[in-house]
């Protein structure tokens, strides 16, 4: 068992949208950048191999992830209103734009080029304002002029495949292309108000990626 720290980076820009279900649907749509580097400590179980500076069979990882300007729109319609109202999130209820968050990352590697990557994190906004025109969600209508309470999770779930094209003693570059399982919640609150009215929705999405891993310690 061996103790390594190593600089990892990640970029992406995931652009989602969703319908939950017939009549009583929620639609989001996010366009959130992603730009995450962190030093963290990671675990690796393998035998050396000489001339590679990144032999480890299994690796788990922790980092943080910081979002930054995210541009956000949903929809909840209701089986008694009807069509609701398309909310752009940062504009209209206040919402987060910046936030940063931890993120968990495994990987199971076949041989020095091959391996499996799996993930997950979430992102969890809130947003605080007194809105200036008549929102409908979901089978609730907040009036212009009300103070509205709002939040949006969303749990992401990756599994993908990984292939290493630049192996070297301290530095390795990666491509990779698998899935995501997002899973998003919406909730808006009046003020002083008890019940919040919530939707959510679960949908896979395709991924591509790339990665750089930089052996801060020797091997």
């Amino acid at each position: 068992m061996k103790l390594r720290i190593r600089l990892y980076c990640r970029f992406g820009t995931p652009n989602e949208a969703y319908t939950m279900k017939p009549l009583r649907s929620f639609v989001l749509t996010a366009l959130t950048p992603f730009l995450g580097a962190a030093i963290m400590p990671s675990t690796a179980f393998a035998e050396d191999t000489e001339n590679n500076g990144f032999p480890d069979k299994i690796m788990l990882q922790v980092g943080a992830f910081s979002v930054f300007d995210s541009s956000t729109s949903l929809t909840a319609n209701g089986v008694q209103t009807g069509l609701g109202t398309t909310i752009d999130f940062e504009r209209d209820l206040d919402g987060d734009t910046r936030v940063t968050t931890p993120f968990f990352d495994a990987y199971y590697r076949f041989n020095d080029r091959h391996r499996i990557e799996l993930g997950t994190f979430q992102l969890d906004r809130k947003g605080s304002q007194t809105i200036t025109r008549e929102i409908k969600f979901l089978d609730r209508t907040f009036s212009a002029t009300a103070q509205v309470n709002s939040r949006i999770k969303n749990n992401f779930y990756k599994i993908a495949y990984a292939y290493s094209f630049y192996h070297l003693d301290k530095v390795e570059l990666a491509i990779s292309a698998g899935f995501n399982v997002l899973d998003y919640e919406a909730e808006l609150k009046g003020s002083g108000n008890r019940v919040a009215e919530t939707a959510s929705t679960t949908a896979p999405m395709p991924i591509f990626g790339f990665r750089m891993d930089y052996a801060v310690t020797p091997a």
